[in-house]
């Protein structure tokens, strides 16, 4: 069996005619870039913050969430998240901003799960920042709804992580913002398509990759070669259109309820969020489990696309024992809407196994 990390590309896709699907994603008040990185960029020129200034960051983060941040000039001043919520902790914020006097917070919703929203504003309006909410591992809630990214001056998804899309950021900005000029669209092709059709006809044929664990970790470096804006891709914008959001969101909630209950019980193993919060649609199901790497990598060999995050930078490995702590440790188990129970006790079952025999 094989259960992809992220969702396939489903051939009737394809045929549903663009405006046809009543559950696509409301791009409304959405600007679509390539990548949700190049949002980060204009978000900051947008809120005037550029060369010199600081914005309080978590140590706990990607260097792809750092890199907009490097190539605007802005120094990320890093912040510790707490352990068993992942939500700031708030001492740490204050001492660094009082030590820095940043011009905005960075707030992370891990795996798409709300993190202190309300005590965010209360903060940044208390001491005059402005709040940037990285909401990458979620889908932007409709107008009206209350989730991640409805709070800040500005806030970023990537859309990619959680459709079936070649390419695909957005940023929203908060009223007030002047929005960034509208960009060209990415170029590509056709066969843009094809490894997403492929990881929809490899699941189904219970078809796999061999095992990671044969290939040597590549060193991270602590800062990207700086990218050029571009939109996002007219096949990832018609795809918008056609694909069912409202549906993966639904089918991602049931997901993580139905793997949760499986694997709470599990000796060895920590789950982070056993609640769901009501409107939150799971990227993953995070859980904490010893020697994450090597779990994910047996967890590889059976097919299952579990994975470590994140791979820290280096900045941010030296500034936070605790980013160290969850890196080592954090499990990000699929629930997509690709996959049914069947993949989901699947998974369970691999990873009982695997946790058993260490």
């Amino acid at each position: 069996m094989y259960v992809p990390r992220n969702p396939g590309l489903p051939p009737r896709a394809l045929f549903t005619p663009p405006g046809g699907m009543s559950g696509a994603l409301d791009c409304a008040g959405l600007l679509l870039f390539s990548k949700a990185r190049m949002g980060i960029r204009y978000a900051l020129s947008a809120l005037g913050i550029g060369l010199g200034e600081t914005v309080l960051a978590p140590a706990y983060l990607t260097g792809s969430a750092l890199a907009p941040f490097d190539w605007a000039g802005v120094v990320c001043a890093l912040y510790d998240v707490d352990r068993t919520t992942l939500a700031p902790d708030w001492g740490s914020v204050a001492g660094v901003q009082t030590r820095v006097k940043a011009r905005a917070l960075l707030l992370v919703h891990y795996f798409g799960l709300p993190c202190d929203g309300g005590i965010a504003r209360a903060f940044c309006r208390e001491h005059g920042l402005a709040l940037i909410e990285d909401c990458a591992h979620a889908l932007p809630p409709a107008p009206g709804e209350v989730g991640p990214g409805a709070l800040g001056d500005a806030a970023i998804f990537s859309l990619r992580k959680l459709l079936p899309l070649p390419d695909g950021g957005a940023l929203r900005l908060g009223s007030g913002t002047g929005a960034p000029a509208c960009l060209p669209p990415r170029s590509d092709s056709p066969v843009s398509l094809a490894p997403l059709l492929a990881r929809y006809v490899a699941q189904r044929l219970g078809m796999h990759r061999p095992s990671r664990a044969a290939r040597p970790p590549l060193p991270v470096p602590d800062t990207r070669p700086e990218e050029p804006a571009v939109g996002i891709s007219r096949w990832s914008r018609w795809l918008l259109s056609c694909l069912d959001a409202k549906a993966a969101r639904r089918t991602r909630r049931e997901n993580y309820r139905l793997l949760m209950q499986r694997v709470a019980g599990i000796p060895g193993l920590l789950p982070l969020f056993p609640e769901l919060p009501d409107g939150a649609c799971p990227q993953v199901l995070p859980v904490l489990v010893p020697a994450a790497e090597q779990v994910a990598d047996s967890l590889a060999a059976m097919g299952v696309g579990a994975y470590r995050w994140p791979t820290l930078p280096p900045r941010c490995a030296r500034a936070s024992e605790t980013a160290r702590w969850l890196a080592g440790r954090l499990l990000a188990l699929p629930v997509h809407q690709g996959l049914d129970p069947v993949h989901l006790e699947y998974t369970a079952d691999c990873l009982e196994r695997v946790l058993h025999a260490r």
